[in-house]
């Protein structure tokens, strides 16, 4: 199955404005076809979130976590942060997007910049714009996160 639903994810991330500074995406690994990544889906209010539609993707290096320590060098964990709709029949549905957050899992920071923990926190309002550094992201949430710095398990 290459869809997993999660009914409730705590993460607080402010939105893409005013997070910190650009960073350039020289050399950080590519996230083009994270649309393509393996997915899982959380709907609901979640602080930092609100009551929101959150589409999650994880690379193939990420989906190589066990579970336990930490996440291999070149993981990547994108989520898109979108409206909650609703279809015909109340079913939830994802709206637009609100922004989207960027976890990369690196040995060295960007020229500029630092990691949390092993971590590169960024943030966007759409696929292509530049992104921009969110240290916020860590320190108010992500730090008392259970598996490395996430809230979701991704190993197979």
């Amino acid at each position: 199955m290459n869809i997993g639903v999660i009914a409730v994810m705590i993460v607080a991330i402010g939105s893409a404005s005013g997070c910190g500074s650009t960073i350039d995406g020289d050399g950080l690994p590519p996230i083009d076809d994270y649309t393509d990544w393996y997915q899982a889906i959380a709907v609901g209010d979640a602080p930092g979130h609100g009551n929101s539609y959150r589409l999650m993707f994880a690379n193939d290096i990420a989906r190589e976590f066990a579970g336990v320590g930490r996440y291999p060098i070149g993981s990547i964990i994108v989520k898109e942060i979108r409206e909650l709709s609703h279809d015909e029949i109340g079913a939830p549905v994802p709206g637009n997007i609100r922004y989207i957050a960027v976890m990369r899992r690196l040995e060295e920071p960007p020229t500029g910049t630092f990691l949390d923990n092993g971590w590169l926190y960024t943030v966007f309002d759409a696929p292509r714009d530049p992104e921009t550094r969110s240290a916020r992201c860590y320190r108010t949430c992500h730090q008392a996160a259970p598996f490395d710095g996430t809230f979701l398990d991704w190993s197979p």
